[in-house]
């Protein structure tokens, strides 16, 4: 091979590099995200989390243009504290629309189903996330309970270990 053919490729490998490090910023890549329930876990029986582009919107977006979705289902009394997940996504803004069921820690109907729906904006890069929601979870208990009729609010609600 000649001097100048190896000196063409030169050019081609350095804008090649570029290009793909220019483009790699926006490849998926995990992250770790995690949603503080606190004191208000054993609350939770279900916990359902959906990644939407930033400036999306429960009402704005159909549910096809959620990017990611995932449900967390546990025993009664079961559910951590502190739940953690690792989207593949890129590195980005996002907003969260926490979707959680309350209706096991609530004394109504069995067929009754309270569920509270959050909306968090994240930012997703190197470093964990975290979303502190236990304060909105206990005030959605809490007015849950004092909207319900005397005869619910007077049954025993559930406990837990």
């Amino acid at each position: 091979m000649t001097s100048r053919a190896r000196l063409l490729r030169l050019p081609l490998l350095v804008v090649g590099l570029g290009v793909a490090l220019l483009l790699s910023r926006h490849w998926p890549s995990d992250h770790t995200l995690r949603i503080v329930l606190g004191d208000a876990a054993p609350s939770v029986r279900e916990l359902r989390i959906r990644y939407g582009e930033a400036g999306a919107t429960a009402a704005a977006a159909g549910k096809e243009d959620w990017l990611r979705e995932v449900a967390f289902h546990y025993a009664a009394g079961h559910t951590p504290r502190i739940v953690s997940h690792e989207p593949r996504l890129a590195s980005g803004d996002y907003e969260l629309e926490l979707e959680l069921d309350l209706a096991a820690a609530l004394p109504v109907p069995k067929d009754a189903v309270r569920t509270v729906t959050l909306t968090r904006h994240v930012k997703l890069a190197d470093d964990p996330v975290s979303v502190d929601v236990s304060s909105a979870v206990r005030d959605a208990l809490e007015e849950a309970k004092s909207t319900m009729p005397p005869s619910a609010s007077s049954a025993n609600p559930p406990t837990y270990p």
